[in-house]
């Protein structure tokens, strides 16, 4: 059983969560997991996922198991794919956030949920595309890959976040160092966004920051629908975009 268990520890990247159904592939039935916890090689997570005793584990390891194990469609998002890249604003908190998310209508499983990471996590599932832009960004950490957002659609998932002036303002800041967006890519997303509403935000912030792809992008390919959005009260209406958003912003 030594044997064994060593072998598995050199393919088990060090920092990750395990799950069963990948201990399958390497030859550890449910039983020999269960009799590995009550040696002491391993610690149970909750159903089906398990960590090497002594082990720190954290959200990205998690991830890792979800991705890789698990292969759901869950990824980092938003601000948080932004800081794995090295971009976006300091966000100051007293409890560290993560946003993640996942294709429409995915959950996390009740081991992932149940556990303590030692941050707060936000997931959202919509469906923001009417069909997939393959386009994403490979976070390298010691000994394993997660897969994130590429900067241009973490800067959509962004703009979903915005439903009032101090999300909109946040949102803002984190937009101000987002000075390398690829056009040709930033148009397929506007193109695919089911989202009229963020969409519109997209170009507004594009404008007022004086962006690359904001000038390039063809923008009678890209459907703004039609009546008035609003994103605060008595704020300055876009006369283009038809949007409402905090003065400052345009409207003195």
């Amino acid at each position: 059983m030594a044997t064994k268990i060593n072998q598995l520890l050199k393919r088990w990247p060090p920092g990750t969560v395990a799950l069963q159904s990948w201990l399958e592939t390497e030859g550890i039935s449910r039983k020999l997991s269960h009799r590995y916890v009550a040696a002491g090689w391993l610690e149970r997570l909750g159903h089906g996922a398990y960590v090497r005793s002594g082990d720190t584990v954290g959200w990205r390891g998690a991830i890792y198991a979800l991705q890789q194990h698990a292969h759901l469609v869950v990824w980092p998002g938003g601000a948080t794919a932004l800081q794995l890249q090295g971009l976006g604003q300091y966000i100051p908190m007293q409890r560290e956030k993560i946003w993640l998310w996942g294709e429409a209508g995915s959950r996390l499983p009740a081991w992932f949920k149940n556990r303590e990471w030692g941050v707060s996590v936000q997931f959202s599932a919509p469906r923001l595309f009417s069909r997939p832009v393959p386009d994403h960004f490979h976070y390298k950490e010691d000994g394993f890959i997660i897969e994130a957002s590429s900067m241009e659609r973490a800067s959509f998932e962004l703009a979903y976040e915005i439903t009032d002036g101090d999300s909109f303002n946040w949102v803002a800041e984190q937009f101000q160092g987002l000075v390398n967006l690829r056009p040709q890519l930033m148009h397929g997303y506007l193109e695919a966004c089911t989202s009229i509403r963020v969409k519109r935000l997209m170009l507004l912030l594009g404008d007022y920051y004086g962006q690359v792809w904001a000038q390039r992008v063809e923008r009678s390919r890209i459907d703004l629908g039609s009546g008035k959005r609003q994103v605060v009260k008595s704020g300055w209406l876009h006369p283009e975009l038809h949007i409402t958003v905090p003065r400052e912003f345009g409207g003195g």
